[in-house]
């Protein structure tokens, strides 16, 4: 995921290019097209391709005159160049694509226009299987969230770590982010291969601000895996006292039971985790 991070970054300052200027003949053709398409200089664009440059031509990275313009947001000439052929899956060497360079910069109405031409808002990058949604989460781009969610993004989508993209913005982003994405659809309750939340997973490892963000997105604080797990005693396994005392303050059921009927307050006593016994005790917990 660095290597794409990086490159994507990269792209991002090199594809600004110098506005208005025309293209430098002397550099080698991609490249005074790229710089064009980045710059937003659709006269600059159009005097390269009339010159025989093709508009899928690939920079040494495999990088295309449409990604740069998209990292960008250049809508004017990302419509010249759907107009004039260029092609919406032609991506870079490392699977970036232009969806993924307009999640990144956060550019809803380029995703939307690419969309429009049947560009995938799902392919995700190898080997890490990051999502145009999930870069979209690492740079924060609420706009470029909605516009991917309309075009039929999967939000419920894990990449090759087992992560979501709300997950993703609950560590990365502002709380507004994790909210949006919940709002869009994001299953705020979704469960990963062991059958864990989100709140589960961060309260097992005591990640509390992690924690409080997935439960100010609407997480279910009473929510049990398919073996009636429940948060609090994940909490409780790993002797993390304070995110005992955290899941009781927020209205974690003191008394719930596993499948096997197991308690909270039965797995502190086995553990000899006396002071979470005490909590358990002092909220009501009764067996």
């Amino acid at each position: 995921m660095r290597g794409c991070l990086f490159f994507l970054l990269a792209l991002l300052v090199l594809s600004a290019g110098c506005g208005t200027m025309a293209p430098r003949e002397s550099l080698p053709a991609w490249e005074q097209l790229h710089m064009a398409a980045g710059a937003g200089n659709l006269v600059g664009a159009m005097q390269v391709a009339q010159r025989g440059v093709d508009v899928n031509v690939r920079d040494p990275q495999g990088c295309t005159a449409l990604m740069a313009a998209a990292i960008q947001g250049r809508s004017d000439v990302v419509r010249w160049l759907l107009a004039k052929g260029a092609d919406v899956e032609l991506s870079s060497y490392d699977g970036l694509s232009p969806m993924i360079c307009a999640a990144f910069g956060g550019h809803g109405e380029v995703i939307r226009l690419l969309a429009a031409k049947g560009a995938a808002v799902n392919t995700a990058t190898p080997p890490d299987g990051l999502t145009p949604a999930m870069y979209a989460v690492l740079a924060c781009q609420p706009s470029a969230l909605t516009a991917l969610a309309q075009a039929g993004a999967d939000l419920q989508a894990r990449n090759a770590a087992g992560d979501t993209a709300l997950g993703m913005a609950i560590r990365n982003c502002p709380e507004r982010t994790a909210k949006l994405l919940v709002q869009l659809g994001a299953d705020v309750d979704a469960r990963n291969a062991a059958g864990m939340t989100g709140l589960m997973q961060a309260v097992a490892q005591n990640r509390l601000d992690e924690a409080r963000a997935w439960l100010n997105a609407g997480a279910d604080i009473q929510a049990q895996t398919p073996g009636g797990a429940t948060a609090l005693m994940a909490a409780t396994l790993n002797g993390h006292v304070e995110a005992v005392r955290w899941l009781l303050a927020n209205g974690a059921n003191p008394n719930a039971a596993n499948k096997k009927k197991v308690t909270a307050l039965a797995i502190a006593k086995a553990r000899k985790h006396t002071d979470i016994v005490a909590a358990l005790e002092k909220a009501g917990a009764r067996r």
